[in-house]
Order: structure tokens, then sequence, then C-alpha cells
């Protein structure tokens, strides 16, 4: 999951319930799937970490994700590192022609993407917090769902074919 709770915009006002009923679902299917916060860092005094590091790490998470879920914003453009196949879940802005890049990057990578419609405001990307729509909570749940079962019928399907 790719947080903007430390970001000046865009942030998910329900977060916490989001991730709480991702996890609930996956445990309701019987899926086994971790659930992982990548979120920016604010600690500027933080040096336990060099970039390269941090790159090669989240270059590696991104290429372990089955499914990615976030709100439009720049940590999604690392879907770049995704494996083909990999549920994108972007909740975004309907309609608004400069937030459809990670669809279109989706599409190039052969990735399954899900938008998730956010609540209207006035703000657009500006918007210092935003929230989904009503119902569609539930809409990201079951793509994450989906995404997983999807990655898992491919890998018994992989396996059968050995």
């Amino acid at each position: 999951y790719c947080s903007r709770s430390t970001s000046p915009t865009r942030s998910l006002m329900e977060e916490e319930e989001l991730l709480l009923r991702i996890k609930d679902g996956i445990r309701e299917e019987g899926l086994h799937a971790e659930v992982i916060l990548f979120e920016k860092k604010t600690d500027k005094n933080e040096k336990s970490r060099f970039p390269l590091e941090f790159i090669m790490d989240t270059i590696r998470l991104f290429q372990s994700a089955d499914v990615v879920v976030g709100v439009h914003g720049a940590s999604l453009a690392n879907i770049a590192f995704a494996n083909v196949g990999t549920t994108v879940v972007e909740m975004g802005l309907e309609g608004l022609s400069q937030a459809s890049h990670y669809r279109h990057l989706s599409q190039a990578l052969d990735l399954h993407h899900v938008d998730v419609f956010l609540a209207k405001d006035a703000r657009s990307l500006g918007a210092v917090g935003v929230t989904l729509r009503e119902g569609e909570l539930e809409s990201v749940v079951e793509a994450v769902v989906g995404g997983l079962k999807r990655r898992k019928g491919e890998e018994i399907e992989h396996h059968s074919e050995l």
C-alpha cells in the first residue's frame, strides 16, 4: 500500500479503515498475503539508509508485489518495477486527463489496472485530504482480493505446466 499520510496533498482520510478492511478481506478469503506500507520518510536526519539501498529495496518490493494500491501520486511510478500481471489499484480523480498516466503505464507493462474514484473535490490534485466515493472502499478490497486470487491462479497454472 502506497501511503500518502505524510504528503502535503491527497492523504486518504479513511486509510486506517481501508488497511483493516483489506487485511480482513485477505483473511476471510483464506489468502496468504502481507500488507506492506510504503511511505515517504519525513525524518530528514535519518541516515540509516543510503539512497542506493533505498532504491534497491523499493525495486525489490515492487517486483515482489502481487497487488499495488495507492492514491494517485508519485509512489505509483514504482509500478514500473512490477511484474507482468500485477494488479494496480489506483484511487484517483475521474475525468482528469493529467491523472491517467499510471493507467497508461499499467497498459504498457501488461499490468491489471483498476481505477477506483475519489469523492469530487474542487481542489482536485491539490486537495489536502481526500476520501473515497461512497461504496468505493469495498471496491478497493474486492480489487485487492481479486488480484491476489488471479495471481494465485496464475501460479497454480504455471506449476501444472512443469
